[in-house]
């Protein structure tokens, strides 16, 4: 059972929320047909309170609980969910003994989606009419949802075991952990990475991948050489592409450098920096979930962004300059003194597009005339500076997109020959993103690596449908052998596939996170306002609100986030209490500089 522990304010719907975790007696109990127990049933104490929508000031407090169920199975949204003690698959559609289409996830994962929309329904009730919503009608709600009920199938297993699912899909993990050092694969995939179309976007939308054959009975996804990228010629599949997914993959490919340089210098893109990192493919206890990339603290150094932003403004009468070339500016920073010359009053000039800490690179005066009147045209250039940190956005080649999460150099596994990982990828997500030119990528890497610099121009083709070389012929030269690494000086007992991944920062920097939003605020039927692509140019989500905080950009974070509340937060903060830990730790800028000074 989780120790009490209090949330942040929360605003779902333009109301408060607290939720707490409270213990109770474990006990056994049978909960429409699925089985808990003990502590596999966690109970919260939720209290919301706020101005309704008849402007009248309302409190409630209830407590629920949530049946984490050990063993069934359940239908929602057409998908199967089967429950066993180490996690639940999405199956969208199965037949005994044969392959399946599937996600696997954690079994939280599930149960996140369910309190998504019961928080946000009885919510709903209790703005509009005041009604709040009764204990055993929100328990109800729970256990309702992890209910068999299906309308379109025939036949329902109500239970199921290990050996049934094995069966059906060849993956079996018998740890909800993330560690590592628990993880167990058999010794092939099949199925898992099915053509698969994923449509409107809301999922990497990119090309069909096929494998057949790959090894992973070491917890990582060796290639093999039946491994291949799938094409339309091979393969005869229809690649249906999102426009906008199509201009993602596309435009990552052409910021990143040829792999005929095996060097890693920056690549800049509008102030954007990317770089290869040495990348392993494994998962780092729970620091990889949720599709998070782990990176150390010194590859967000390596990882460091820089924006240039001029700022002009003019004066008239006398002027005394605060800074020079060469400073270190903050926000909001005073950078000149002027004095009106009809009144003799004194005015502050201040730097207002920067968002961030910023070094000025260059001062201009000219003198010019601002409406006919004779003035000085002061121009100051500065150098935006950013360290990748948690909550960040970055993309690879392959279009593997995730947020990152920085840990301290010394928690990162070790090569052999003493280098320590910059990067790490978990097997999941390349699995459930398809994107086995990740390994191409490496593999690729490392060939032209191995060639004399006369040789390296031309040697390999980076191209996302037919790359030359294949897998298979990078695989018979010797290329995609797994590597043993050192976790805190012990060896891991299974080897990981390790290689040079290019990373290209996607995140712009908190000023363009901050900047990039329009003042004019959308309105839902109930007049509170609400988070509109459109209008807002990026959405204000939980990895930019962590890249703000992780900048200490706190005051910007309240005023983005004021009275625009969507529903996703409120189920990503209650996730939060559930995991007992929020879910994209920080590391202060002074911690990364620590670590690369030690």
């Amino acid at each position: 059972m989780l120790s009490p522990e209090l949330l942040s304010d929360l605003r779902p719907r333009g109301l408060k929320m607290s939720v707490v975790g409270i213990e109770v007696k474990p006990e056994t109990e049978e909960v429409i047909g699925i089985k808990t127990v003990g502590s596999d049933r966690m109970w919260y104490r939720a209290t919301v309170e706020g101005k309704i929508r008849n402007g009248e000031f309302k409190t409630h407090t209830f407590m629920f609980s949530l049946p984490i169920a050990t063993e069934g199975v359940f239908v929602v949204g057409g998908l199967y969910r089967f429950v066993i003690p180490q996690g639940i698959l999405d199956v969208e559609t199965f037949e005994l003994g044969k392959p399946a289409k599937y996600y696997f996830r954690n079994r939280l994962s599930v149960i996140y989606q369910a309190l998504f929309g019961i928080f946000d329904s009885c919510l709903v009730e209790f703005y509009m009419a005041g009604n709040p919503p009764q204990d055993s009608e929100l328990q109800n709600r729970i256990d309702s949802w992890f209910k068999s009920s299906p309308e379109t199938r025939d036949v329902i297993p109500t239970r199921i075991g290990i050996d049934s699912i094995k069966e059906m899909v060849s993956l079996h993990i018998p740890n909800e952990g993330l560690d590592l050092t628990q993880r167990e694969f058999p010794s092939t995939m099949l199925g898992i990475l099915d053509p698969a179309s994923t449509p409107a976007g809301e999922r990497v939308n990119q090309t069909y991948r096929l494998t057949k054959g790959t090894d992973i009975s070491t917890g990582v996804a060796v290639p093999s050489g039946e491994m291949f990228c799938s094409t339309i010629t091979n393969h005869h599949l229809p690649v249906a592409l999102a426009p906008r997914r199509t201009h993602l993959v596309r435009s990552a490919y052409e910021a990143a450098i040829a792999l005929d340089t095996p060097e890693d210098p920056l690549i800049g893109n509008k102030g954007l920096k990317g770089r290869h990192l040495l990348t392993g493919i494994m998962n780092l206890k729970s620091f990889t979930g949720d599709d998070a990339i782990v990176i150390s603290a010194s590859a967000s150094i390596k990882l460091r962004a820089t924006r240039t932003i001029v700022e002009t403004f003019y004066v008239v009468g006398s002027l005394h300059m605060h800074v020079k070339e060469g400073d270190s500016v903050l926000p909001r920073a005073v950078i000149a003194e002027t004095t009106d010359p009809l009144t003799q009053v004194k005015e502050l000039v201040t730097l207002k597009k920067i968002k961030g800490a910023a070094v000025i690179q260059k001062i201009d005066a000219v003198r010019s005339s601002h409406f006919n009147i004779p003035a000085t045209r002061i121009r100051v250039t500065c150098q935006l500076i950013s360290d990748a940190k948690s909550g960040d956005k970055v993309i690879t080649r392959s279009a593997i997109k995730g947020v990152l999460r920085v840990i301290a150099d010394n928690k990162m596994p070790t090569l052999p020959d003493g280098r320590i990982l910059d990067a790490i990828i978990s097997p999941e997500s390349v699995i459930n993103r398809r994107v086995m030119s990740l390994f191409w990528e490496a593999m690729a890497y490392g060939y032209v690596a191995s060639l004399p610099e006369d040789q390296r121009e031309g040697a390999v083709l980076v191209d996302h449908f037919d790359p030359r070389p294949t897998f298979v012929q990078l695989v018979e030269k010797g290329y995609g052998k797994p590597i043993q690494l050192t976790y805190e000086e012990k060896p891991l007992p299974e080897q990981t596939f390790v290689g040079m991944i290019y990373f290209l920062r996607l995140d712009k920097i908190s000023n363009e996170i901050a900047s990039s939003h329009s003042g004019d605020k959308a309105k839902n039927g109930m007049r509170v306002d609400v988070d509109n692509a459109s209008l807002a140019g990026q959405r204000r989500d939980y990895a930019k609100a962590a890249a703000l905080m992780a900048r200490g950009m706190d005051s910007v974070l309240q005023t983005l986030t004021k009275d625009n509340m969507r529903g996703g937060f409120a189920y990503e903060e209650l996730a939060k209490v559930i995991r007992g830990v929020p879910a994209i730790p920080s590391v202060p800028a002074e911690a990364c500089e620590q670590t690369i000074a030690d």
